[in-house]
């Protein structure tokens, strides 16, 4: 079965769902949280990732499990699908994960744990809580779907981060600044 056509879209991804570290319960937390705050709000989450079927079964809306996804094309089409990326780590660096959201206009609710809270502007990207605040990301998630800032400025905002700060041709440069002031500081 298909994703509703009025139905907002969330996505999650983590290579095992059910590793504590990922989060998965606070998303969890978050989406019940929702549920019973705004019960005819209609959402459907996509999932990336090794998930067990109870952990699923958890989830207070439609769920479209994907499994393990390598390939490109298909990682884009999830992307793209998705209204808003969650990322409740608990423990993470500078996530993938992030970067492609960011790439495919994907705005981000997640904690601000690592780097992510560098890589999503707070109101900008996306929205970043406090580490284990489970309401703070459903308030975030909800602000992105349906906050006053709007969707679409959301995407637009995204997309913009990586064209500025993360394209090959951006970090290329700045590597090349690095090499010049080497060489310099070495011939002084």
């Amino acid at each position: 079965k298909g994703i509703s056509s009025n139905a907002k879209v969330l996505l999650f991804a983590a290579m095992k769902v059910s590793e504590e570290r990922k989060g998965f319960r606070f998303l969890l937390e978050a989406l019940q949280m929702i549920k019973a705050q705004r019960p005819d709000f209609q959402l459907e989450i996509l999932v990336l990732g090794k998930a067990e079927p109870e952990a699923l079964a958890a989830l207070p809306y439609p769920v479209h499990a994907l499994g393990l996804v390598q390939e490109q094309e298909k990682l884009v089409q999830a992307y793209g699908a998705a209204d808003v990326f969650a990322i409740p780590s608990l423990e993470d660096n500078l996530p993938n994960t992030v970067m492609e959201s960011l790439a495919c206009g994907t705005p981000v609710a997640g904690f601000a744990t690592g780097g992510i809270p560098e890589m999503v502007g707070h109101l900008q990207e996306g929205f970043i809580a406090p580490q284990g605040d489970s309401r703070a990301l459903a308030e975030g998630i909800f602000e992105i779907l349906e906050g006053k800032i709007g969707l679409e400025k959301y995407r637009e905002a995204a997309r913009q981060k990586v064209e500025t700060n993360y394209s090959n041709a951006v970090v290329a440069g700045r590597y090349l600044e690095v090499y010049r002031e080497i060489t310099f500081i070495s011939k002084v």
